[in-house]
């Protein structure tokens, strides 16, 4: 069909079809606007690159009923090598064939039905092809499209057929060569990271660590890859993978580790944190939430474990709405940690009495002495008329024991209060 002009430029066809793959993202208007200009390179380039011609642009134009009005060889012969199917109608509502036809033009009709047109079938107008032929008494042509051989037709796209295969077998084989290659490049790559890093010989979690700190996002991605021990505590570092990622902000890095199966309750003591306590003291709320939504089954006894230093809720004692997530999961607004007052308390003392409603939302007990004195003892104590109101407003119990009066001495005040309710 077309193998003259392709064994002349295949050389050419052969590496912009390789370059336009690759590097171009190609659309159907980009060949019928080559088609218009008659621009039989570009034209070719496009076709080798995989472009599908059959296809229709944003004005329902298709390629090769324009070329057929253009009258250009070259291009039909390279559109129909392309698999362009000559029965499908352009914008006119006219196919290929039909306007071969219409042309009285028998070698392009010949082209066009040994590429498989269907001279029988009906145009939108109603009229078949061979019927346009006879009704414009081209008799040559009707003749040669009456005798034409379906034999050789046949054969012609079993040809056709094979070429396509040929195509598609060396594509595929460009392709793999393009992944190995690609493969290697990666693996390249990933051996110099790892040479920077000296994960040989230092690990990867001292690795991983170091990547994090300093920013370096392909380092980290390799490292998340290999590492194995997520739970490690880095002597250089004094820290872990999670707890380092968590402080230096790199939420991609705490997903994955987390998804990994990293421990959250884990405690550094070099760091006097475990991953849980340093995102709730960061302030981190999605961070949190994240955390406690993949442990719901162990959010209370993470948050509750007796050995932190300072609880997660001693944390959030003036942050309502990360008191909030922490009480939702289970954690005890009366624990403090090994080194933390009760986190109500804490809240008495210096906390605005908006984190009150958190605390009566979760129905926290606010009769519960701790520490030797009821909250609203303690809100006595710390002169905090604020959370006074906001206790008797919640119902809290008042005492007449000798304990109580004295934490009323010289607080005429307070006991205005009290009276008033």
């Amino acid at each position: 069909m077309a193998d003259g002009f392709f064994k002349k430029t295949g050389q050419f066809l052969k590496k912009g079809g390789q370059y336009l793959s690759d590097k171009m993202n190609l659309e159907i208007h980009d060949l019928i606007n080559a088609v218009n200009k008659n621009d039989t390179e570009m034209v070719a380039r496009y076709v080798f690159a995989g472009l599908d011609p059959n296809l229709q642009d944003g004005i329902n134009r298709r390629a090769l009923p324009i070329a057929i009005d253009n009258n250009n060889t070259d291009i039909i012969e390279i559109l129909l090598e392309g698999k362009a199917n000559p029965n499908l109608v352009g914008k006119d509502g006219e196919s290929a064939i039909f306007k071969a036809v219409s042309w009285k033009n028998e070698e392009y009709v010949l082209l066009l039905m040994n590429a498989g047109a269907d001279i029988y079938k009906k145009e939108p107008n109603g009229i078949s092809p061979i019927e346009e032929a006879k009704r414009k008494g081209f008799v040559e042509l009707l003749n040669l499209m009456e005798n034409f051989n379906s034999e050789k037709r046949q054969e012609r796209i079993n040809v056709d057929k094979s070429k396509h295969e040929e195509l598609k077998a060396k594509a595929e084989k460009a392709k793999i060569m393009r992944a190995e290659k690609a493969a290697a490049a990666t693996r390249a790559a990933a051996l110099k990271i790892e040479k920077r890093y000296d994960s040989n010989n230092k690990g990867f979690s001292n690795a991983l660590i170091a990547a994090i700190q300093k920013g370096d996002e392909p380092a980290v991605d390799l490292f998340l890859e290999h590492i194995e021990n997520v739970d490690d505590i880095d002597i250089q570092f004094n820290t872990s993978p999670l707890l380092s990622a968590i402080f230096y902000k790199n939420t991609k890095a705490v997903i994955e580790l987390v998804n990994k199966g990293a421990n959250v309750g884990l405690l550094v003591p070099e760091q006097r944190h475990s991953p849980i306590t340093l995102a709730v003291s960061m302030g981190a709320h999605k961070l949190v939430q994240f955390i406690l939504e993949k442990h719901t089954e162990e959010d209370a006894v993470i948050l509750n474990d007796k050995k932190q230093i300072l609880s997660p809720a001693f944390l959030a004692y003036k942050d309502a709405k990360m008191l909030d997530l922490l009480l939702s999961a289970g954690a005890d607004p009366y624990f403090g940690g090994v080194g933390g007052k009760s986190p109500i308390v804490k809240a008495i003392e210096k906390a605005s009495v908006a984190i009150l409603p958190v605390l009566a939302k979760h129905k926290v007990n606010l009769n519960l002495k701790t520490e030797g004195k009821t909250p609203i003892e303690w809100a006595i104590h710390f002169n905090r008329k604020d959370w006074v109101i906001g206790l008797l407003e919640e119902g809290v119990e008042t005492m007449n024991s000798l304990d109580f009066a004295k934490t009323l001495e010289g607080r005429e005040d307070i006991v205005r209060i009290l009276e008033e309710e």
